[in-house]
């Protein structure tokens, strides 16, 4: 590349706001903690580095949260998480999701928020593992939720690993120690919990016709995420078994399905 090809990359990269790796760029990026509630816009206090202390069996999360003065596309990918000793964390028992912002008109009595887009639905995005191109807003806040699932059989201690942003030449690399301890949550909970869960909401929210195929897949996934994270529903409805005098309890999904339509159409 000559002089001239130079010259023509810096001043486009200047137009973008964004200047060559090493150098000062108005876009930013930066961790925070599952706590911590992030605007729609403006600036956020975040931190390069973040640590997280989790059990084996057990789930934590973190966020990342990029913006920029421009209409712009970034890579997200997360790097390798490995401890002193050689062990390694899978880059698949990690899960990101995007953040998106519903709009808020009356908030609950002594809200100490007064924001009216509130972060809420997360868009799963994948594993880790992948590279993943986003779409950041002039203005906007970019927030990436992270969930880390510590394996069962990792060996306790510090694994140190990260999240890489790359917008062109320019790449922020935010330091990750997730710090798993000695010892095993069980497979089963230990104490009762009951998540309501609004299944004809859900149909309403996504347009589904109520307990169509596509709602009940969609509601058993969000059941399968919850259990996931060690809670229970309040209510299967999609277990519901057609009960007859002289048969037994038929739990099949045809069934159920029909049964469910029928009860519709006789309200």
């Amino acid at each position: 590349m000559g002089l001239r090809e130079i010259g023509a990359a810096l001043c486009l990269l200047a137009l973008l706001g964004l200047t060559p790796l090493g150098g000062a760029c108005r876009l930013s990026a930066c961790l925070v903690g599952s706590l911590t509630r992030v605007p729609a816009e403006g600036g956020v206090s975040g931190s390069s580095s973040i640590s997280l202390l989790c059990a084996r069996g057990e789930y934590e999360s973190f966020q990342v949260v990029v913006s920029s003065p421009a209409d712009t596309s970034v890579e997200v990918e997360l790097l390798r998480f490995v401890s002193p000793s050689g062990g390694e964390i899978p880059l698949s028992c990690f899960k990101l999701y995007k953040e998106v912002y519903i709009h808020v008109s009356r908030h609950t009595p002594g809200a100490r928020v007064g924001w009216s887009l509130i972060p809420d639905a997360l868009v799963p995005l994948g594993p880790g593992g992948r590279r993943f191109l986003l779409e950041v807003e002039a203005g906007k806040n970019l927030v990436l939720w992270v969930d880390v699932h510590a394996p069962r059989e990792a060996e306790a201690g510090a694994y140190h690993g990260g999240v890489l942003v790359k917008v062109g030449l320019w790449e922020a690399r935010l330091d990750v120690t997730v710090a798993i301890l000695d010892f095993t949550l069980p497979v089963r909970q230990s104490m009762n919990t009951m998540f309501l869960v609004d299944e004809w909401r859900l149909a309403e929210y996504y347009g589904l016709e109520a307990f169509s195929r596509r709602h009940l897949e969609l509601t058993r996934r969000l059941y399968e995420l919850l259990a996931e994270h060690r809670l229970s529903p309040g209510l299967l409805i999609d277990a519901i078994p057609e009960l007859c005098e002289d048969e037994p309890a038929d739990f099949s999904y045809a069934t159920h399905l029909g049964q469910q339509r029928a009860q519709l159409s006789t309200t």
